[in-house]
């Protein structure tokens, strides 16, 4: 404490307190030279917030606060105080607000006084508990502040904190390039600065170049700080995602997270992954509410609005794309724009499997600037794909061509396997509608290697172009080494369809293959393909229409 050197008594207490002896620092409440000893009453305060006891933290304060006050310049002295209560107290909701209050008050006292050590802790924490509160503009500013103020001083944790936390309100405003600028201006890959707040700015690093699109760079990051010790579980985990790995949390891990705002991104991340997951919508519709529920006591409507969007992609791959544009629909009031631009691009998705291309590409035409221009650099190329795809399904096959070449601009900086996949998958239907064998066949070279999923989409091509070129026995050698009951729900119910074509473009008996039909018009209507499965109806019912296909 200020003006005067601490008591015995007080020296005392403040050994066991770090060593963790909360209790026994309380009980020195009861000496008698404690009644009048400020010192000690705060760190008792401490001691007490850290058990829980609540009442008793407060009462300790408030009585070191009075001691203090009634010494001359008390007043600072009390602003100290009330920076230990809010260091203590501040991740109570109900408390934060008042906190805060007296918080600020005192960064002006400190500036009264000199006092650069406190002015700069409470300006940290002040930065803090606005990003608690969510009130992204106040964090912007304070941490503005703790910059200056921290590159005046030469104080590289301050501007770590400030930096850090300057990334989480551009993220939650939807500004991925500023974020990245902020984070990429720290010195996270020379080994400084250390702790637990840079490994988790380390990983903060990992987790946007991923929301970027750029995995080469995300795993690169999340290799070494995967081996801090410092990391939180939550950041932990997510960044296992990264790897394809699972993870567990205990629920005392959670609820530790749910208080550290930065954290609250990983945790957002972490129940995406699992409502994807979800092997029924009633387990994926409870994990989306679970997450709805603590990410909007923790002040973010925006994390929450994300795992609303993923339940509607679950229940798009469920096979009901129209119940999943009704929830889209339902939300969309309550959508902030940048979530609302990543809705609109599922909403693509969505249209274009019921067979209303010109709603998605209207949709993806309304995003993909927007998305790039906030740093959304995966989703606004994708954005571009899905206009390619819609346009390719309109036989728009030129403005289908100029689409996917403005997805792979977007995307040749960003180093993803996934998206060069997909990209070329795009091309080289695209190429088939257009009747290029060979172009189609160039772009599929490449993707023999790829993820199993894209391979096996590679390989259905392939099947599709020996039966384009009047070889369907072929065709059907290749839809067997496929293997299809093993490949994703769409995929199964698209190599069904290409068997049925093939068989009867064969000269297989109609009474033989009216089986394979109707199982493949089953599995496109469950996949949530259903203008698939009305052109294969068309194509059955129709002789002359059978006859052209």
């Amino acid at each position: 404490m200020p003006a005067e050197d601490p008591s015995a008594l007080c020296r005392r207490a403040a050994s066991l307190l770090s060593e963790g002896h909360l209790q026994q620092v309380c009980a020195l409440a009861a000496e008698p030279e404690a009644e009048q000893d400020a010192g000690l009453a705060l760190l008792i305060g401490q001691a007490a917030a850290g058990l829980g006891e609540i009442e008793r933290a407060d009462r300790a304060f408030d009585k070191a606060k009075m001691l203090i006050l009634a010494r001359d310049a008390g007043e600072h002295g009390a602003a100290i105080v009330e920076l230990h209560r809010a260091l203590c107290l501040g991740d109570l909701p109900d408390r934060r607000s008042a906190l805060l209050t007296e918080l600020e008050r005192g960064l002006g006292v400190f500036v009264d006084y000199g006092d650069r050590e406190h002015f700069g802790r409470g300006l940290a924490l002040a930065t803090r508990m606005w990003a608690s509160l969510a009130d992204w503009d106040k964090v912007l500013d304070r941490s503005q502040r703790l910059d200056q103020a921290s590159a005046t001083h030469q104080q590289p944790h301050g501007t770590l904190t400030a930096r850090l936390y300057a990334a989480l309100a551009f993220e939650a405003l939807g500004d991925l390039h500023r974020a990245r600028e902020l984070l990429d201006s720290l010195p996270l890959d020379a080994g400084a600065p250390s702790g637990s707040l840079a490994a988790l700015a380390r990983a903060t690093s990992s987790r946007l170049h991923a929301r970027q699109g750029r995995p080469t760079q995300a795993r690169a990051v999340a290799v070494r700080v995967a081996q801090e010790p410092h990391l939180p579980p939550v950041a932990r985990a997510g960044l296992a995602l990264l790897f394809g790995q699972g993870f567990s949390l205990d629920p005392s891990e959670l609820d530790a997270a749910l208080a550290e705002p930065l954290l609250l991104p990983f945790v957002a991340e972490l129940f995406q992954h699992e409502v994807a997951r979800a092997a029924t919508r009633e387990q994926a519709r409870a994990q989306a509410d679970r997450a709805v529920s603590l990410l909007h006591g923790a002040s973010r409507s925006d994390l929450a609005a994300l795992c609303e969007v993923a339940y509607a992609r679950h229940l798009g791959a469920d096979g009901d794309p129209a119940r999943a544009l009704e929830h889209l629909e339902a939300l969309e009031a309550t959508l902030p724009p940048w979530v609302h631009a990543l809705a609109d691009v599922a909403r693509a998705d969505l249209h274009l499997n019921l067979g209303q291309t010109g709603r998605a590409i209207a949709y993806v035409d309304a995003q993909a600037r927007p998305l790039q221009d906030r740093g959304f650099l995966q989703h606004a190329a994708l954005a571009h794909l899905k206009a390619a795809r819609g346009l390719r399904l309109a036989g728009r096959i030129d403005q289908a061509r100029d689409r996917l070449a403005d997805s792979g601009a977007i995307a040749a900086s960003l180093q993803s396997a996934e998206l060069r996949a997909l990209q070329a998958l795009e091309g080289a239907r695209i190429a088939l509608v257009a009747g290029r064998a060979d172009e189609a066949r160039q772009r599929l070279e490449g993707l023999v290697d790829a993820q199993p999923a894209m391979a096996q989409a590679a390989s259905l091509l392939g099947a599709q172009i020996e039966l384009m070129e009047g070889r369907p026995r072929h065709c059907l050698e290749l839809l067997e080494a496929l293997e299809l009951p093993w490949c994703s729900p769409a995929l199964r119910a698209q190599g069904a369809a290409l068997r049925f074509r093939a068989q009867r473009a064969a000269g297989v008996e109609p009474v033989l293959t009216e089986h394979i039909f109707n199982e493949a018009e089953r599995l496109l209507r469950a996949a949530g393909l259903s203008a698939q499965a009305d052109r294969l109806r068309e194509e059955h019912d129709d002789p002359e229409g059978r006859a052209r296909l």
